[in-house]
């Protein structure tokens, strides 16, 4: 699975653009969406997981999902008695 940030997306015309992580721009529509995103959360920046297909538009995004939030890497706190 590829991954990218939301460069824009239109919510009226349901269609909109991602720049992969490889700096290939391409092109979403509401169709390339996966279950449970909705068009609301695609605002530019937001990271996104996709697979890369060719379509009538050139390179595609399709089963489009909203990256999970990187893990927190930090030492726990020791508590002192």
């Amino acid at each position: 699975m590829a991954s990218g940030t939301v460069l824009w997306f239109n919510k009226v015309k349901g269609y909109g653009a991602i720049l992969s992580s490889d700096g290939e721009r391409l092109y979403v529509d509401r169709l390339g969406l996966g279950d449970g995103v909705d068009a609301e959360e695609l605002r530019r920046g937001v990271e996104v997981e996709f697979e890369v297909r060719t379509g009538s538009n050139g390179p595609e995004a399709h089963g489009l999902q909203i990256a999970p939030p990187p893990a927190v890497m930090g030492r726990a706190r020791r508590r002192h008695r």
